[in-house]
């Protein structure tokens, strides 16, 4: 967005809280700037979501009742990287 347009962020109206701005990169050699907003609330169903005059709707399927991440790999130590499995850790050679 161009860096002097207002950032502010409405949720199906609602104004969301300057609290809500997780992180604003700003790029003065463009004139723009990026605003990331995190923990907004969105309702199951259509939600509006407006910038100024940008207008977007996005769609919630319903509340999350799990998440789960599984890696298959993971760097132990900063250098040893392992396989996840259920068994017990075992470093690979790569």
């Amino acid at each position: 967005m161009p860096a002097t347009q207002d950032a502010s962020l409405r949720v199906n109206g609602a104004v969301m809280p300057e609290s809500s701005v997780g992180e604003v990169v700003s790029d003065p050699e463009r004139g723009t700037r990026r605003v990331t907003y995190v923990g907004v609330p969105l309702q199951p169903g259509p939600n509006a979501l407006n910038v100024g005059a940008d207008r977007i709707q996005v769609q919630l399927v319903g509340a999350t009742t799990r998440v789960e991440v599984t890696p298959s790999f993971m760097t132990a130590d900063g250098s040893t990287r392992c396989a996840c499995t259920s068994a017990p850790w075992t470093p690979t050679a790569t």
